[in-house]
C-alpha cells in the first residue's frame, strides 16, 4: 500500500516546477505480452521540444534475494532519458526487441509481471539497480530518494501487506484486474485516467507513438448500451460460480455504476440483498465484464465480488444501476406492493426479474421490480439465464455444472439459442407467424435448409408448408414407451426414454411429449416435445433417447440429446404420432383436467402420469398412473417384464435402471456387489457377482452387469481386471465394421495373431466424442478369456451377427458418422464414459491401461470435428459426389498391412464387399494388373484413394507407394490419379 501521498505530492510539485518540465507524464506501456516478452515500452507525452536530458525512467518493485519486509522499495530498472519531445509530443522508449514501429529511446525494460511495480519518471536520480528506496519498508519512500515528475504503480495487489506482496508508493494506480496486474495500460488523452488494455498485442486501445483515445465516449469511455447479459444465481452444489456479465463498448469505463439485487427482508420485499461496486473496472476489448467470487470456475472474472449474494429458491431482481447511493438491507418497497418507493440511484440501465412462481405476491413469494421477467424453470427460480445471441432475449440455462458450463460464455459472445429461430415457445412448425422459426427443433431444422429465410426472416405459410411435408404417412408403427427416468440426486446427467420395437422400425413421424405444468400455468401445457424423424429400433430393439451423459445401462444413448425434464408436479409421457403443435402450447386453458386440443393424430403404446401426493396438478389421456414415491412424483418409471408399470430409485445407484436393455420384474432388487447369493465373477450367473471389488471395477465400467445379468461380457471384464496379467500379446486389429444399410447387426472386430494366443488382459477400446468433448471412452470390448484360432484370427461380434459363425459374442455398439479411433490395449482398468483427452488437445491425458497394442483412426472430417488419435489413419470414404463418410468397413492387407476402406454394404457385389470375418484377409491386390486397385474391386475409385492416403509416409514396398521411391506421397496420388476409372 501507499502512505505517501502527500510527501509525493509536494515533491512532485517541487522537481516539475524547478525543472519547467511539468507537462511530461507517461501514457502508455506495455510490460508483458503472451508468449516472448519483445514489446515491451513506456510512452512519454509532453510539450514539443522539451528536452529529457536528466531526467530517469525508474521502477520500483522489490529487491531480489531480501527477506521480507526488506524486499521493499527495491529498484529493478534504471533508464537516463536522452533527447528531446518530438513535434508530435510523444516519446517512446522500447526495449531492444521492439517490434511495432519505430522508437525514439531503446533501453534494456526487464519488467517483472505479476507483482506490484512503480514507475516514476525521476529528475536527478543517482541511484542504481539493487538500491532501496524504502530502507526501513514502511511503504514510504524514503526522504529525497526520488524527485518525482510522474508516478504510475501497476497493482497485482491493491492491499499489500509488506510480506506476501510488495507495497507501492504511487497514488495514481492501474489494476489489479482478476487477481492480476495490466500488462498494458494507456491513459485518457482528455481526462488523463489509466485504464488497462488487452494481454495481447494490438488491442483497440494500443497505440504506441500515437495520441491515446479520449474517454467522454469510445475508447473506455461511458458505455453506450450498457445491458446485463449473462447471470448464475444458483447451481447444483455449493455456489461457487455465481456471476454477472455485462456487455456494452469495448473497454468502456464502469465508473458510477453497480450491479444490485432486489429480494426480501425481514420487513417484506424489496430488500437491496447484493450489492457489486463498479468504480475502477472497464469492459473488456471485446465488450464485456465479468464479476463472480474468487471461487469462480468457468473462466477468470474481470472483477473479484466475494461479497456477491444472490438468493436462491426465490423470486429475485438484478439491476443494473447508475451512482448507487443505498446499502445492504436498504428497501426499496417500503409499503410491499411491488412499486419501487425507495430510489438509491439515478437510473436503472437495465434489469430482470427471474421469478420462482407465477403465484401473485406477497402471499407465498417476493415482488419482482424488473418489466423484463424470466419465468421460473419449472417449479424453481432459474439458476442461470443469459441472452441469445443474435437477438438478446433471455433464456433459461441449465442447473447442472455438466450444463451450464457448456452454455456460459462469460467474457465473449452468448451462444445461439431457443428463444429465436429453431426451438422457440409456443410457435407451432404448422402455422404461419411473425418472426423466425418454430418450436419443433427437428423440423425447424429441415425447413431452414430448404428455405432459409425461415429462421431468419419470417415463418409464413410456405415454411408450414415445408413443415407439413415431413409428416408420416400411414399408420404409426408398432412401438412403445418402456422406460424413462426425470431426474436423480445432484445433476441430471442420466435423463433418458426408451422406446420398445422391432429392430430397424424407423420411428419418422413420432414425437415424445410431456404434459403438464411450466411453473406459470398449473395444467395441460406442453412443457417438453422431442422429435424421432429420422431415428430407427436398433438391433436390440431398445431405443434410448437420453442425456450425452448418460452412463446407465449399455451407457451411451442411440439418440444423444440434452434432456432437462422439470421436476415435480404430475406430469403425462406420451409417445404421439405426427404431433402439430408447440413447446409450450397450453392444451387444458380452463384446467379442467381435459385436454381442450390434441394436436397429434393418435398416441402410440401406453401413456404414463408420473404422480405424486404433494402435486395437485392433472393428468391426461387416461394414463397409466405410477407413483407417488413416498409423496414424490417417481424419478423413473419401467414396465416390469409382466407387463405392469412400477417405479424405481430417485437414486439409480440403488435403483434398477435398464435402457437399452430388457426390464427386470417388478419390485426385483438392484444387484449388490459382494453379495454372498451373487453368482462367481468368472462364470455367467445374474447381475453382480460375490467378489466386491472385482465387481465395483466391472460394473463401473459395463452398469449391465449390475443391472440385468453377469453374461459372458462381464465374466472377460473380470478376467481382465480382477486377475493378474502376464505380458501383453503380439497381436494387431486386422477388420473392422461400424456400419451398415438398415440396423447395424453386423458390426464386428478382427484380431489377427499367432494361433493359439490368449487374449486375457486385452481389450479394445473406442474413443469418440461425449458431453466433455473429444476423447470419450465410447465403447469398452474385453477379450479376456479369448485366443487366437487356429488360422490366426479371432473373430469378436454381437449376437445380431449374421456374416459368419457365431465365435465370440460381446455386447457392444459403434458410433456411426463420427472419427473414432480403435485402440487395442493390455491392462485396462477405467470406467464407462470417462474422458481420457481432457483439454481436447487430441493428446490423450488419461492413459488407464499398461500399454497399446496397437490403434486406427476411422476418419470422417480429418481437418475438424472429433479428435482422433491413432497414427494410422483411414478415410474418409469419399463418394462419387465427393461427400466424404467415415469409412463403414476396413480392411488391412495381411502381407503388408496397409489399411483399406471396404463397402458400406456387406452383401454388396458391384463392387463386392470385402469383409472376411473369421478369415485371414487377402494379400493386397492390383500390381502390375491394374496398378491402384488395392482393394481389387476391378476400380480405382474413392477407397483406394482412401487405401493410399492411410498408408502415407514412409512405405517401402507397400501398394500405395506407386512409383516405388519408399515414400507415398503427392507423387503416388499423381499416379493414382492418371489412372482413374474401372481397370482395362
Amino acid at each position: 500500500m501507499t502512505r505517501s501521498l502527500a510527501l509525493l505530492t509536494a515533491v512532485a510539485a517541487t522537481s516539475a516546477a524547478s525543472a519547467g518540465i511539468a507537462d511530461v507524464r507517461m501514457s502508455e506501456f506495455r510490460i508483458a505480452q503472451p508468449g516472448l516478452d519483445v514489446d515491451q515500452y513506456v510512452e512519454l507525452v509532453g510539450e514539443p521540444g522539451t528536452s529529457l536530458d536528466g531526467l530517469q525512467f525508474v521502477v520500483v518493485g522489490d529487491l531480489e534475494g531480501a527477506f521480507p519486509p526488506d524486499q521493499n522499495g527495491g529498484v529493478e530498472i534504471v533508464v537516463d532519458l536522452s533527447g528531446v519531445i518530438p513535434e508530435d509530443g510523444i516519446f517512446l522508449l522500447a526495449s531492444p526487441s521492439y517490434s511495432l514501429g519505430g522508437a525514439d529511446q531503446i533501453a534494456n525494460l526487464d519488467f517483472e509481471p505479476g507483482e506490484n511495480l512503480t514507475f516514476f519518471i525521476a529528475d536527478g536520480y543517482g541511484g542504481m539497480v539493487g538500491d532501496t528506496v524504502d530502507a526501513n519498508a514502511d511503504g514510504i519512500l524514503d526522504k529525497g530518494a526520488i524527485s518525482v515528475v510522474d508516478s504510475l504503480a501497476v497493482l497485482a495487489d491493491q492491499d499489500p501487506d509488506g510480506f506476501g506482496s510488495e507495497f507501492y508508493y504511487s497514488d495514481t494506480t492501474i489494476g489489479p484486474i482478476a487477481g492480476f496486474s495490466p500488462v498494458h495500460g494507456w491513459r485518457c488523452s482528455d481526462t488523463l485516467v489509466w485504464r488497462p488494455g488487452s494481454d495481447a498485442v494490438g488491442g483497440v486501445n494500443e497505440t504506441p507513438g500515437l495520441p491515446n483515445a479520449t474517454c467522454d465516449g469510445g475508447g473506455g469511455g461511458g458505455p453506450e448500451g450498457l445491458i446485463l447479459n449473462e447471470l448464475r444465481i444458483d447451481h447444483s452444489g455449493a455456489d461457487n460460480d455465481e456471476f454477472f456479465e455485462l456487455k456494452g463498448d469495448p473497454n468502456a469505463s464502469l465508473d458510477g455504476y453497480a450491479v444490485i439485487a432486489i429480494g426480501d427482508g425481514a420487513a417484506g420485499s424489496g430488500a437491496i440483498e447484493s450489492i457489486s461496486l463498479l468504480d475502477g473496472y472497464q469492459l473488456n476489448a471485446e465488450g464485456y465484464f465479468v464479476g463472480a467470487k474468487s471461487t469462480f470456475t468457468l473462466g477468470i472474472p474481470d472483477g473479484i465480488f466475494d461479497d456477491l449474494q444472490f438468493e436462491n429458491s426465490d423470486t429475485v431482481t438484478i439491476f443494473l444501476v447508475l451512482n448507487f447511493t443505498g446499502e445492504l438491507g436498504g428497501d426499496i418497497d417500503v409499503d410491499d406492493d411491488g412499486v419501487i418507493d425507495a430510489f438509491f440511484w439515478d437510473e436503472i440501465v437495465d434489469g430482470v426479474t427471474i421469478l420462482e412462481t407465477c403465484e401473485e405476491p406477497p402471499t407465498t413469494t417476493e415482488w419482482g421490480y424488473a418489466a423484463v421477467v424470466v419465468p421460473p424453470d419449472g417449479i424453481y427460480a432459474a439458476g442461470g439465464i443469459f441472452r441469445c445471441e443474435p437477438s438478446g432475449d433471455w433464456t433459461i440455462g441449465g442447473f447442472s455444472f455438466g450444463d451450464y458450463s457448456q452454455e456460459h460464455t462469460p467474457g465473449t459472445m452468448n451462444i445461439e439459442c431457443d428463444s429465436v429461430g429453431c426451438g422457440g415457445l409456443a410457435r407451432s412448425c404448422f402455422e404461419a407467424h411473425d418472426g423466425p422459426g418454430c418450436s419443433d427443433i427437428v423440423i425447424c431444422e429441415l425447413v431452414c435448409e430448404a428455405d432459409s429465410a425461415c429462421c431468419s426472416a419470417e415463418w409464413d405459410s410456405n415454411c408450414a408448408s415445408l413443415a407439413t411435408a415431413y409428416l408420416a404417412d400411414g399408420d404409426p408403427p408398432a412401438v412403445a414407451i418402456n422406460e424413462l427416468r426425470t431426474k436423480q440426486p445432484g445433476g441430471d446427467d442420466d435423463e433418458y426414454v426408451e422406446i420398445i420395437g422391432d429392430p430397424g422400425e424407423s420411428l419418422d413421424g413420432l414425437s415424445v411429449v410431456f404434459i403438464g405444468s411450466d411453473g406459470c400455468e398449473p395444467n395441460g401445457v406442453v412443457v417438453h416435445q422431442y422429435n424421432l424423424i429420422g431415428q430407427t429400433i436398433p438391433g436390440s430393439g431398445y431405443f434410448v433417447m437420453g442425456d450425452p451423459t448418460l452412463s446407465l445401462g449399455t451407457g451411451s444413448p442411440d439418440y444423444p440429446i440434452d434432456i432437462e425434464i422439470i421436476d415435480g408436479g404430475n406430469l403425462t409421457a406420451a409417445l404421439v404420432w405426427n404431433f402439430v403443435g408447440a413447446r409450450g402450447g397450453d392444451l387444458d386453458v380452463d384446467n379442467d383436467c381435459t385436454l381442450d386440443a390434441t394436436p397429434w393424430a393418435s398416441t402410440v403404446g401406453d401413456v404414463v402420469a408420473m404422480i405424486g401426493d404433494s402435486s395437485g396438478n392433472c393428468v391426461y389421456l387416461d394414463a397409466i398412473e405410477v407413483g407417488p414415491d413416498n409423496i414424490y412424483t417417481p424419478a423413473h418409471l419401467y414396465k416390469c417384464a409382466s407387463g405392469e408399470w412400477d417405479w424405481g430409485a430417485f437414486d439409480p445407484a440403488l435403483g434398477v435402471d435398464t435402457p437399452g436393455l430388457a426390464n427386470l420384474e417388478c419390485g426385483a432388487p438392484p444387484a449388490l456387489c459382494g453379495d454372498s447369493a451373487a453368482g462367481d465373477c468368472f462364470e455367467i450367473g445374474s447381475a453382480g457377482c460375490d467378489d466386491e471389488v472385482c465387481c465395483d471395477l466391472v460394473t463401473s465400467l459395463d452398469p449391465f452387469c449390475a443391472t440385468d445379468s453377469w453374461d459372458e461380457t462381464c465374466v472377460s471384464h473380470a478376467l481382465n481386471m480382477c486377475l493378474p496379467l502376464g505380458n501383453a500379446p503380439e497381436i494387431r486389429i486386422a477388420e473392422i465394421r461400424i456400419d451398415q444399410p438398415g440396423a447395424d447387426v453386423d458390426e464386428f472386430i478382427e484380431i489377427r495373431g499367432e494361433p493359439g494366443t490368449a487374449l486375457d488382459g486385452v481389450s479394445v477400446l473406442v474413443i469418440g466424442d461425449g458431453a466433455g468433448g473429444c476423447g470419450s471412452l465410447e465403447v469398452a470390448v474385453p477379450l479376456g478369456g479369448v485366443t487366437i484360432s487356429g488360422n490366426g484370427t479371432a473373430l469378436v461380434s454381437t449376437e445380431s451377427f449374421t456374416l459368419a459363425s457365431l465365435e465370440t459374442v460381446r455386447r457392444f455398439t459403434f458410433e456411426n458418422s463420427d472419427n473414432l479411433t480403435f485402440l487395442l490395449v493390455f491392462g485396462f482398468v477405467g470406467e464407462s464414459g470417462m474422458d481420457l483427452d481432457t483439454d481436447d488437445d487430441s493428446e490423450l491425458d488419461v492413459t488407464p491401461w499398461e500399454s497399446i497394442i496397437d490403434a486406427v483412426s476411422l476418419v470422417e472430417t480429418p481437418d475438424d470435428g472429433d479428435c482422433y488419435y491413432a497414427d494410422v489413419l483411414i478415410g474418409p470414404d469419399v463418394d462419387i459426389d465427393d461427400n466424404a463418410f467415415v469409412p463403414a468397413q476396413v480392411w488391412a492387407c495381411d502381407d503388408s498391412g496397409v489399411w483399406n476402406i471396404g463397402t458400406f454394404d456387406p452383401a454388396s457385389t458391384d463392387p463386392p464387399a470385402a469383409d472376411t470375418p473369421g478369415i485371414v484377409n487377402d494379400d493386397c491386390g492390383g500390381g502390375d494388373v491394374c496398378p491402384g486397385d488395392f482393394n481389387g474391386d476391378g476400380e480405382i475409385n474413392g477407397s483406394d484413394f482412401g487405401s493410399l492416403l492411410a498408408a502415407w509416409g514412409p512405405c517401402p514396398g507397400c501398394p500405395a507407394d506407386m512409383n516405388g521411391d519408399g515414400e507415398v506421397s503427392g507423387a503416388d496420388v499423381g499416379l493414382l490419379l492418371s489412372v482413374w476409372g474401372v481397370c482395362p
